[in-house]
């Protein structure tokens, strides 16, 4: 229900934590819109006040990879711990409150990556993430020791970290470079789907 107006709307949430969640929803709402969220616990309806931080409205198209809805953070300060309980006990994912838990929820372990994609310059990732990776893509520039459907494991060098985030993709199709965030526009390379692509992103978002 939006702050102030007589509107409702459905959605299903997923990665609650105790400052927020997600709400999957065909209609997002843009960022900075206040709300309340109506959360049940057992039998009570709680209304807790929040705003929207980000949304990606997605194309039926591109469900496979990305989910359309938004990012909410509560605005009342208040721990959910009671609400986010009753949520997980209906099924959805389990909350993300540490950069390690989104690493282990998004793919991402201590394996040797197949090719690796340098973004480590801050506009360059955030160009990548404004075209590609928000949709649960990523572009790796030149050849590849794979063939489009092969499962592979692509290493992100991200800004601020001397980290290497390596997650799972799955070679989509042979293309050209079309973002100077990658490097040469033109260059031949590949587009990679991230495996559970909703996990990658969010782990990746953790670094804009």
């Amino acid at each position: 229900m939006k702050k102030g107006e007589d509107e409702h709307a459905v959605g299903y949430t997923k990665n609650v934590s105790a400052g927020g969640l997600f709400i999957g929803t065909i209609r997002p709402l843009p960022p900075g819109t206040e709300i309340v969220v109506d959360i049940k616990e057992g039998e009570k309806l709680r209304q807790r006040p929040a705003v929207v931080v980000h949304a990606a409205r997605v194309s039926p198209l591109l469900a496979s990879v990305q989910t359309s809805g938004m990012g909410v953070r509560f605005l009342d300060g208040e721990q959910t711990e009671k609400a986010v309980t009753k949520v997980q006990d209906k099924a959805v994912e389990s909350p993300v409150e540490s950069v390690e838990e989104v690493a282990q929820l998004s793919g991402e372990d201590d394996s040797e990556p197949d090719i690796e994609v340098d973004l480590t310059v801050v506009e360059s990732f955030r160009e990548a993430f404004r075209r590609d990776i928000q949709h649960g893509l990523i572009f790796v520039p030149g050849p590849i020791a794979a063939s489009p459907g092969q499962e592979i494991r692509v290493g992100v060098l991200v800004p601020g970290t001397d980290r290497e985030i390596s997650l799972k993709a799955r070679v989509d199709r042979e293309t050209i470079c079309r973002s100077e965030a990658y490097g040469e526009l033109g260059k031949n390379g590949f587009m990679l789907v991230f495996l559970e692509s909703d996990k990658a992103v969010s782990r990746l978002r953790t670094f804009l």
